[in-house]
């Protein structure tokens, strides 16, 4: 008996705090209300509960930009400009 190893679906990519959650909605409905716009189609619900379902289920890609996350790690480092 050979048994073929079945391939793993790869973990959807969930955000791990609620302002990621948020950021990444909002981002996906934008993107979704364009692309509506654009096509000229009504939406069948709300744009904004699509994006939020589409995060939740882990349907939206994102990635961090590592030069962006150092750039506000320094710049949260250096004094308010009021303060100099």
């Amino acid at each position: 008996m050979s048994s073929d190893p079945k391939p793993k679906t790869p973990k959807p990519k969930i955000p791990k705090s609620k302002y990621e959650h948020v950021m990444l909605a909002a981002k996906e409905a934008r993107r979704l209300n364009e692309k509506y716009t654009n096509r000229g189609l009504t939406p069948l619900k709300k744009v904004t509960s699509e994006a939020i379902q589409r995060v939740e289920d882990g349907e939206v890609d994102y990635e961090y930009d590592a030069e962006q996350r150092q750039a506000k790690v320094d710049d949260e480092e250096t004094e308010p400009r009021w303060a100099q």
